[in-house]
């Protein structure tokens, strides 16, 4: 059995979350799943401004990448990335 993520599975949690389910994305962030973190992760960032400040909040609140964080980190970073069309920078990193 496989298990997957496309744009169709980000496109339907997308349609049915709002801002005020965006602290629920976060958590799922946090999922051992890494299909998880990274459809948490790219629907937060088709949200527009709410769902970037949420993800660029957690590159901050992780740090940097570390064993235990790298999928998330990743994931984060990558949905960033693909939401603007470059890198995140993140100020205040490693505090």
């Amino acid at each position: 059995m496989t298990r997957g993520m496309n744009m169709n599975t980000i496109n339907a949690l997308y349609r049915e979350a709002g801002a005020r389910d965006i602290p629920i994305l976060v958590q799922m962030l946090d999922d051992r799943d890494h299909v998880t973190q990274m459809t948490a992760a790219q629907t937060l960032a088709r949200m527009g401004d709410p769902g970037l400040r949420a993800l660029r909040q957690e590159l901050i609140n992780m740090g940097r990448q570390t064993g235990a964080n790298f999928y998330r980190y990743d994931a984060v970073q990558e949905a960033i990335t693909d939401a603007t069309g470059r890198e995140p920078v993140v100020s205040g990193a490693g505090k």
